[in-house]
């Protein structure tokens, strides 16, 4: 950064009056393996089973989980689950089309219990590399960043991407997740798309290309700002949910907000606006 980026980016940072800890945020499951993705793995496959390129290990389609006419018992270890195609910045509330098995090392020593999992990714048993093999997912992650709202963030875009998600919902590495009852998740979600946000990511986080590098550290960097009150930004998000406003009319009005809550003059928004757009 040049000096006068470096002095805006300072002024930026001094703004901060809170900080989200570590045990805020948890990187989504590690499976590893979610589908059968590979001819390379077909073919260390019983050739007597019709495999299909594509199809779910732990990650199920909604006639896949149909298809193994699971006891009441088993759909206890069934979450919903998310993937990228499914979101859509600032607020997501979308049916449910994948589901995971999930589950861990313990469930090795009970899997017996369940015999139409059991069946299911023992078709797999070969190709399993967790270390929790052969039943059990890689990462599992702890569970409570999962339940009710939370942010999802993908952890590897061009553009910065967060959406509050307000239900249980488990996803995969992709994504980071933020749960935090210290600070309003709506204002969060608003100031972490905002291009504030976006310009100090560029300068002071972590960039691989063209692509912003999402992870703890660099989410951790953001200097947040907690606003006196929230109402103008529930205002803007309860306007997101209900529909009333397009993507661009969000991102003005959101911009002209955490600019002012910053405190930054004409000059400090034109830096920032050429910056991005250079």
């Amino acid at each position: 950064s040049n000096s006068r980026l470096s002095n805006l980016l300072d002024k930026i940072e001094n703004q901060r009056n809170f900080n989200l800890n570590k045990n805020e945020m948890s990187q989504g499951i590690v499976g590893p393996q979610e589908k059968l993705k590979s001819s390379i793995w077909r073919d260390k496959l019983n050739e007597s089973e019709d495999y299909k390129p594509g199809e779910g290990i732990f990650l199920l389609n909604k006639n896949e989980l149909a298809d193994l006419n699971l006891s009441e018992d088993e759909l206890k270890f069934i979450k919903p689950c998310l993937l990228t195609e499914s979101l859509e910045k600032y607020y997501t509330n979308t049916k449910i089309k994948h589901y995971i098995i999930y589950t861990g090392k313990e469930f090795n020593d009970v899997v017996s219990n369940y015999p139409r999992i059991k069946k299911h990714l023992d078709r797999f048993k070969q190709i399993i590399t967790s270390d929790n093999k052969p039943y059990g997912l890689h990462r599992r992650r702890d569970e409570f960043f999962f339940k009710e709202k939370k942010i999802l963030c993908i952890r590897k875009c061009e553009d910065p991407f967060f959406c509050l998600i307000e239900n249980d919902s488990y996803v995969f590495a992709k994504f980071n997740i933020i749960k935090s009852s210290r600070i309003n998740l709506e204002y969060l979600t608003i100031l972490l798309n905002s291009k504030l946000t976006k310009f100090y990511l560029k300068n002071r986080g972590k960039m691989q290309g063209f692509n912003f590098q999402l992870d703890t550290e660099p989410l951790l960097s953001i200097p947040v700002k907690v606003p006196e009150n929230y109402e103008k930004y529930h205002s803007i998000f309860k306007n997101i949910k209900d529909q009333k406003m397009n993507i661009n009319e969000v991102k003005k009005e959101s911009d002209k907000l955490i600019y002012k809550l910053y405190n930054l003059s004409k000059d400090d928004v034109a830096e920032i606006e050429n910056d991005l757009s250079s």
